[in-house]
């Protein structure tokens, strides 16, 4: 974090990435970033508000993007301040587990409408039928029941929740 406090943007080249902690990091001390468009970078960078995503391999486009950052101060006060907004709205233990709470909340909801719905139907017995071999495999096969990730561990004196 020392690095991070010291630094104006950071800049993430990656060829491909998932949601590294140093761009999190970087947006919870209120530090803009210039990234590459690739894997959940997106998720970490909001286009011209919390920093810059450029294509992967535009060096001038990554560069024109970190001079604008260095070269006006408003500009990269304007980012920092919104891209830490944005990593606590979004990022922090707190808000993560929200998103996990209504994900779950909802799952429990369907679950429930499909058994009344089931229930209406003596004929058809809930939860075999159209259950197939690819329905009963674990989560690790369907990715969109995952829910949100987080790496998070509680923060040390001085360090960054992130």
């Amino acid at each position: 974090a020392p690095y991070i406090a010291a630094c104006d943007v950071l800049v993430v080249t990656s060829d491909s990435d998932g949601i590294p902690a140093v761009v999190l990091e970087s947006a919870y001390l209120g530090k803009p970033a210039v990234v590459t468009r690739v894997g959940g970078l997106h998720e970490c960078v909001v286009e011209g508000e919390t920093g810059f995503l450029v294509d992967p391999r535009d060096e001038e486009g990554l560069a024109g993007r970190v001079k604008t950052v260095l070269n006006d101060d408003e500009v990269r006060r304007g980012l920092g301040d919104e891209a830490r907004r944005y990593a606590v709205d979004n990022f922090t233990i707190e808000a993560v587990g929200k998103r996990y709470l209504e994900f779950y909340e909802r799952v429990i909801d369907q679950a429930r409408q499909g058994r009344r719905s089931a229930r209406s139907r003596p004929s058809v017995r809930w939860g075999r039928v159209g259950r197939t071999a690819s329905s009963r495999r674990t989560p690790r096969h369907r990715p969109h029941l995952r829910g949100p990730r987080s790496h998070a561990a509680e923060p040390g004196p001085g360090r960054s929740p992130l």
